[in-house]
């Protein structure tokens, strides 16, 4: 066994994951952010080529 801690959330077994990850040797990071959008750019918006289209019919 691993581990005997049990988490109670799923925080708890993200950092307990991460810490046996490292003792593994591996590098670990929790909670990073990639990217950031700027609000006015976060509106998603479906592109072009999957909109309605005459040629298909919908």
């Amino acid at each position: 066994m691993i581990t005997t801690n049990e988490p109670e959330t799923w925080q708890q077994l993200q950092e307990e994951v991460a810490r046996i990850l490292r003792e593994c040797g591996f590098a670990v990071e929790v909670e990073r952010t990639l990217f950031r959008m700027p609000a006015a750019e976060a509106t998603w918006r479906l592109p072009d080529y999957m909109r309605a289209s005459p040629k298909l019919g919908r």
